[in-house]
């Protein structure tokens, strides 16, 4: 009769939907979800696994404690292909030094009289309303790249120097390896002006690099917070 046969009918349908390969046609599986496109799979805990996140994730983070150097020594390799380096209220031990960054290669910090050079440029605020004054420094054979060298960053109450850094190249072996960035800070030794500079840089060396080290060219670093992240594309 006619309860039978839709009976049938609908019985049909459901052994050749439970048979398909994809029952369902134009839709997304539950074992693909957030598969497709390009995007990553997700975990057990339904958590993007680290390795698939794509563009900046944090690496590692640290913070000075009155430290002769501050270092990261797991960059990631070829895991990334741009550094970013953001340091937020850096107060030198000693008045009016200036930050330093040198390289790893295969743990050992590259610290040759020639490693190295580096040009920046910067502004140094006027004591009023004004253009203020241009600077710059270079140095094209040195043992350490030179991130604040125009004036020495203060150490006084609320001085500090914050700013952030892009390295380049690190994992490669064919290129040298290069970091750049823009900083701002308050000018120490009772000079108390504004300052902001542009920081380059290069270490010659075709070797990967694996670590990055921090230090003042006089003194410690006695706080301040740095962040390095890694860029996947």
């Amino acid at each position: 009769g006619y309860v039978d046969g839709v009976t049938s009918a609908i019985q049909t349908q459901i052994d050749t939907h439970a048979a398909a390969a994809d029952p369902h046609v134009g839709y997304q599986k539950e074992s693909e979800k957030a598969a497709a496109s390009g995007y990553p799979s997700l975990d057990s805990g339904v958590l993007v696994p680290v390795a698939q996140l794509r563009g900046w994730v944090e690496i590692a983070r640290d913070t000075a404690a009155n430290d002769a150097t501050l270092s990261f020594d797991s960059l990631g390799g070829s895991a990334y292909d741009l550094w970013r380096l953001t340091i937020i209220g850096l107060v030198p031990q000693t008045d009016n030094g200036y930050l330093r960054l040198r390289m790893k290669i295969g743990g050992v910090v590259q610290s040759g009289a020639a490693d190295y050079g580096y040009a920046g440029d910067g502004r140094v605020a006027a004591a009023t309303a004004g253009a203020g004054t241009d600077g710059g420094w270079t140095d094209q054979a040195e043992s350490f790249i030179g991130l604040t060298n125009i004036t020495g960053i203060g150490n006084g109450t609320g001085q500090h120097a914050s700013g952030v850094f892009y390295l380049h190249n690190l994992a490669s072996t064919s290129l040298y390896k290069s970091v750049h960035g823009e900083a701002v800070f308050w000018w120490g030794s009772t000079n108390d002006k504004i300052v902001q500079v542009s920081p380059s840089g290069m270490l010659f060396s075709q070797s990967a690099v694996d670590g990055i080290e921090f230090s003042m060219n006089t003194g410690n670093l006695a706080s301040g917070l740095f962040i390095l992240e890694g860029h996947r594309a």
